[in-house]
């Protein structure tokens, strides 16, 4: 899929040639007058100040707004907020990392001034990143005269749901002082949020934390008001999390709400559903109060662009064969007037699917066009090209990609999948994938589908993950080639010989690469740095030193270890997380390194002058190791440089591209049972036979075997 969801394409025509302010009237031939057509209002949406989700992330809140009879805007799609705001009747502005001007400050002042206002507003925990996000919120708050101010802390519970963080938590301490606020709201879940407070008695709060919230700091200043900073289990409904203000600035009353985390990302709406009532009845709440006022709402704004069209399938440049869907995604905020599927300029359908029998075809290149238009006549078109080959069986090249990526909290936003697909590894090592076990296996066996019916021209995926309840933690290893077996464990040993049981679990699959059975193990060591537990480190080189012992006891075998360390290479230093577990791997003075194995780091010794973070905290802490079978094999790595890679995830993917072709002999690669290649020739005994009967050993994972 491409980079998101982008309602607007004239973005582009507005950023080049801008409308001023005074440009925008009724008189211009572009403006599109709607008055009074059971429209509530403009919604502005800040996605210039390196917001914590904005483009590409906010996608299910624009369509949710469309549904609910508003318009969405991006501020940046009018070239800022002056011009913005001449349009808006609402403002939402998510988590700022970047300051705002003093222009933007006394525009947005203006802005309230001039009409009847209303502004969502969200805050975010004092943590890495958003360190100073509470000093930028107050900056436009301040300056409006709220009576609102947002604390520079964080908000963490010892008692988080299961499997969640402890700054993944969630409140049902709603107050009734505006009960259209949290009409149909039972429990709200915030994700690492600050405090917010009321000042005096003009502002109200509308949620405090549950008893099991409490107080942290993790960046300096420390917060003007503690409420409770004390893990003891006691206190936390003290702490105010959502704030709501009714103050005049102008000739009529204005609302502003503010709330200590984004509650209506993309992640909220695939999971949090009393989060989006919550930001429905907000909306609600505002749109009564303009009309109040108000009495009617007027809409003018320019409609420069064409519809948004996503083409789902088939992908562009794929083979295909037999009947295949073509299913096709159309939007556009004032309405789509049309959609028309073309096979090769001929018309084959005007409704977003179309069943296409490609046997009727040619064999060879065909395009599938769609073109769509919207009520104001703006016409847009998509075209992938196909080729039709009805022979097609699918073959595995040599050249293999392997890919490892942290996808948070189990997949919670759903443009992780989309990095998938844009990257299209051959073997995926994948981490926090823990829920993808409930529900007999159920979100594990989509994922595959879906992969699988997405490169419907590719061998299939098979794939093993470790059993696991926690979102936050377990891996799933996903794989073109052959799954042999596999096994998850917990239990390493020390080089003092004494166990030790890791806080994750190591994910251990052997996978048969032509003629080498492949050892690829996924880890995921222990997260934060010692200031959030002062064991942290020990935890992470404890697990480092035992699974390079456990690897070493696998004998000279190839070997790919890969996930997220939680710790940077020696001469990186970008965060507090220390790089031992990494030094163990990569530095053979070390002594925990392996007594067997020469180990790579993939990035270092393809880019080794790049110096780039997989994190959202800035540092480098995904790897993939390659032991010496894999020398003088390398030939490229990537990190997160997909359209979607900074939406899918607080982590950035990270790939190397190899030419396994030495380890690829007399191999006929079939169309298989579950995408599994055969493997012909007579040495599939010599492999699948003779080899365990001479070595006389078959792995110790195979007893514990979960493929």
């Amino acid at each position: 899929m491409s980079r998101g969801f982008l309602i607007f394409l004239g973005l582009i025509i507005l950023l080049l040639n801008p409308l001023s302010a005074n440009s925008y009237n009724t008189q211009n031939s572009n403006l599109l007058p709607i008055l009074n057509q059971n429209k509530n209002g403009v919604v502005l949406i800040d996605d210039e100040h390196n917001n914590d989700y904005s483009t590409g992330d906010l996608d299910e809140l624009v369509k949710d707004l469309l549904s609910l009879g508003y318009l969405a805007f991006f501020t940046s799609e009018f070239g800022g907020w002056n011009n913005a705001l001449e349009y808006g009747h609402y403002m939402i502005i998510t988590t700022p990392q970047t300051a705002f001007t003093q222009s933007e400050i006394l525009y947005l002042k203006k802005w309230f001034e001039n009409g009847t206002r209303n502004l969502l507003l969200s805050s975010r925990g004092d943590f890495e990143n958003f360190a100073k996000t509470a000093e930028k919120v107050n900056d436009l708050l301040n300056t409006l005269g709220s009576a609102i101010k947002v604390q520079d802390d964080n908000i963490y519970s010892s008692n988080p749901p299961s499997g969640n963080s402890i700054w993944n938590f969630a409140s049902s301490n709603l107050q009734n002082t505006i009960p259209e606020l949290v009409t149909g709201v039972n429990t709200l879940n915030f994700f690492s949020p600050s405090s917010v407070r009321a000042v005096n008695s003009s502002a109200e709060v509308i949620v405090y934390g549950d008893p099991d919230e409490y107080q942290t700091n993790q960046n300096d200043p420390a917060p003007e008001v503690i409420f409770d900073d004390t893990d003891d289990g006691v206190g936390g409904d003290s702490i105010p999390l959502i704030v709501h203000e009714e103050l005049t600035l102008g000739a009529t009353s204005d609302r502003i709400i503010v709330t200590g985390t984004t509650m209506w990302s993309d992640i909220d709406y695939n999971g949090n559903p009393d989060n989006i009532q919550f930001l429905r009845n907000t909306m609600k709440y505002f749109n009564n109060k303009l009309i109040e006022i108000d009495g009617s709402i007027s809409i003018d704004v320019p409609d420069l662009a064409a519809p948004s069209i996503i083409l789902k399938s088939p992908r562009d440049n794929s083979v295909v064969k037999g009947t295949i869907m073509v299913d096709v995604e159309v939007t556009d905020v004032f309405g789509v007037e049309s959609v028309e599927i073309y096979i090769d300029d001929s018309l084959k359908a005007t409704e977003i699917s179309y069943s296409w029998d490609t046997t009727t075809e040619t064999e060879g290149q065909h395009e599938v066009k769609v073109v769509a238009s919207d009520t104001n006549e703006n016409v847009a078109t998509l075209t992938h090209s196909v080729i039709v080959n009805q022979s097609h069986i699918p073959q595995l090249d040599y050249t293999v990609k392997v890919m490892t990526y942290n996808i948070e909290l189990s997949g919670r936003s759903p443009e992780w999948l989309d990095v998938m697909k844009e990257e299209n590894p051959d073997i995926a090592i994948l981490v926090e994938t823990g829920i993808w076990d409930d529900d007999d296996q159920r979100l594990f066996k989509e994922t595959i589908e879906t992969l699988n019916n997405y490169f419907a021209d590719e061998i299939e995926y098979t794939g093993v993950m470790d059993l696991f309840e926690r979102e936050n933690t377990g891996k799933t290893i996903l794989s073109r080639f052959p799954i042999i077996s596999s096994k998850e464990f917990d239990n390493v040993r020390l080089d003092n010989g004494q166990p030790f049981i890791a806080p994750h679990d190591f994910l251990h699959a052997d996978i048969q690469i032509g003629n080498q059975e492949v050892t690829v193990i996924g880890a995921h060591l222990k997260c934060c740095s010692n200031s959030v537990d002062s064991a942290n480190e020990f935890k992470r080189e404890s697990a480092q030193e035992g699974i390079i012992n456990y690897m070493d006891d696998l004998g000279n075998v190839p070997i790919i270890y890969a996930g997220d360390m939680n710790s940077e290479y020696p001469d990186e230093s970008e965060s507090d997380l220390g790089n031992g577990p990494v030094s163990m791997l990569v530095d053979s003075t070390n002594p925990h390194s392996s007594e067997i194995h020469t180990f790579t780091d993939v990035h270092k010794e393809l880019r080794p002058n790049d110096q780039v973070a997989t994190h959202d905290l800035g540092a480098r802490i995904d790897f993939i190791f390659v032991n010496h079978f894999f020398d003088d094999l390398l030939i490229s790595t990537t990190t997160g440089d997909t359209p979607s890679a900074l939406r899918g995830s607080d982590h950035r993917s990270v790939d190397v591209i190899m030419d396994l072709s030495s380890f690829l002999e007399n191999i006929v690669l079939d169309e298989g049972n579950n995408g599994f290649l055969s493997l012909k020739f007579e040495f599939v005994i010599f492999i699948f036979v003779l080899i365990p009967l001479i070595t006389k050993r078959r792995r110790r994972f195979i007893e514990n075997d979960i493929s």
